[in-house]
Formats: structure tokens, C-alpha cells, sequence
């Protein structure tokens, strides 16, 4: 996998909900005994408790999601916090993958940016379209979002596992 299209994929899925991928992240690299090989930012997701943190965080958003008071994610502050989610996604991604993080954190803020705009606009238009009520469509969100973050962020781990095996075992 490379880090480019990981730092994209997952920025895309924070732009959908922002706490999900780096819980995910964090729980995947919960599953590496040694985690401090791979860099600052994956150092950090794999703190002790910071995988808990950012689960109950997500599963609060995804109550909140649900929310008729909630604000649009493309409000100033939700569109912040979902574009930092993306390059934290994308800084994580690299490391993991043994890169460099910078370019893949700006990959991932960027497609998080347009990932909660298209979400933001799909969610609207299925709504109004179909007739489908907002509940239905948020939890079809929600199963995108885990589902496809749980298959890159699993193929992440696998791939930081060679790296580590390759840099262990040379």
C-alpha cells in the first residue's frame, strides 16, 4: 500500500467522521508490542489509554451524529477538526509505512476537507432523492466509514509488521 493513496483513503473516511480514523489507527497499533520504531505520530496513537480515548470520542460522535441540533460538518470548527484528523490519518499512514510524513498529513487534510463536503452534499441529496430518513443514511455512514477504515488501516498494520520484520530479521 502506498502512503499517498492510504494518507487520501483515510482523510476521505475523517472527512466522514473525524474521531473514527485515528481510533482505528490507534487501535491497530495497539496490537505491535514495539511501537517506537515508526515515528512521533504513530508513537503517539499507540500511547497507553490513547486508544480507549479515541474510541469513546468516536462512538460519541457517532451518537452525536445523529443529532437533530448537530451542526453541518462543513462549518468552520467540524471542518478544522476534520481536516486535522486527516493529517493526523496521513502523518500516521507514512510512518507506518516508512515514509515521510509531511506530504501524506497534507494529502490526508485536503481529502478530508473535500471528503465532508461530498459526504455533506451525498448525505442531502440520498435524503431528498430517495426519501431515505437521516438516521438510515448516517448508520450506512457510519458502516462506510468503519468498514473501510478498519480494511486500510488492517493492511497498514500489515504492512508496518514487514517493515519491522524486514528491519528485525533484515
Amino acid at each position: 500500500m502506498q502512503a499517498i493513496g492510504a494518507a487520501a483513503a483515510l482523510g476521505a473516511l475523517a472527512g466522514g467522521r473525524t474521531f473514527a480514523v485515528p481510533a482505528l489507527l490507534s487501535r491497530r497499533l495497539e496490537q505491535l508490542g514495539d511501537r517506537s520504531v515508526a515515528g512521533p505520530v504513530t508513537d503517539a496513537l499507540a500511547a497507553p489509554r490513547m486508544a480507549s480515548a479515541l474510541t469513546v470520542l468516536a462512538a460519541a460522535e457517532l451518537v452525536a451524529d445523529k443529532l437533530p441540533m448537530m451542526g453541518a460538518r462543513t462549518e468552520p470548527l467540524a471542518i478544522l477538526g476534520r481536516a486535522l484528523a486527516g493529517a493526523l490519518a496521513g502523518a500516521a499512514a507514512a510512518e507506518m509505512l516508512g515514509r515521510r510524513p509531511v506530504l501524506p498529513a497534507l494529502v490526508g487534510a485536503a481529502t478530508a476537507y473535500a471528503g465532508a463536503h461530498l459526504a455533506y452534499r451525498l448525505r442531502r441529496r440520498i435524503r431528498r432523492k430517495a426519501d431515505v430518513p437521516d438516521l438510515v443514511v448516517a448508520i450506512a455512514e457510519d458502516a462506510i466509514v468503519l468498514g473501510l477504515g478498519g480494511e486500510i488501516t488492517g493492511n497498514l498494520l500489515d504492512g508496518m509488521a514487514d517493515l519491522l520484520a524486514e528491519e528485525w530479521y533484515g
